[in-house]
């Protein structure tokens, strides 16, 4: 047996993506590993993003697990963006994740999109909410960050604030 209850680790992959992970006993019996969970199924959709991560207890029931959730769902908008993620407990009702966090938005600049394939460096407008709908930190004590882009898809600027909206930093770029 393992230091940290489980005897066996075994996990599944799509190319390069984690489909599941699972813990075992010496007796191959499913049990909770380090982040709480005994097994996590990712979903994808067909142009291979994540849409969903759950995680299950040893009886396959879902678990919220160190992270925080059961369930968390990623929605895109028509581009197939990223826009929003959302966290639900082993009820499959709204919660927040271990960071405080429910719900996470993204908005992306335009240009930037126009000038690059990856979305993800391109966010314009990030926001942290707590189940309450009110703004709330990650981890980094951020609560929103806003990028400005220039004409040329190029970062200007970016600003992150505290939930009560002050900024707490800003770096400006030039080239």
């Amino acid at each position: 047996l393992a230091r940290d209850g489980y005897a066996k680790y075994v996990a599944s992959f799509l190319e390069k993506e984690i489909l599941t992970e699972e813990y075992f006993t010496v007796d191959g019996k499913l049990t909770e590993g380090d982040d709480g969970f005994a097994k996590q199924i990712r979903k994808y959709n067909k142009e291979g993003k994540l849409t969903s991560i759950e995680n299950f207890d040893s009886e396959n029931k879902y678990i919220e697990s160190n992270l925080g959730y059961a369930q968390m769902n990623v929605n895109y908008n028509k581009d197939g963006n990223k826009i929003e993620e959302i966290y639900l407990n082993a009820k499959l009702e709204n919660t927040n994740n271990s960071e405080g966090i429910h719900k996470t938005l993204y908005q992306y600049d335009k240009t930037c999109l126009s000038k690059t394939t990856k979305a993800e460096d391109c966010y314009s407008l990030i926001q942290y909410f707590d189940i309450n709908q009110k703004p709330t930190v990650n981890k980094k004590q951020i609560s929103k960050t806003i990028t400005q882009y220039d004409e040329s898809g190029r970062i200007k600027s970016i600003q992150n604030f505290l939930a009560d909206d002050t900024r707490s930093s800003r770096r400006i770029y030039s080239y």
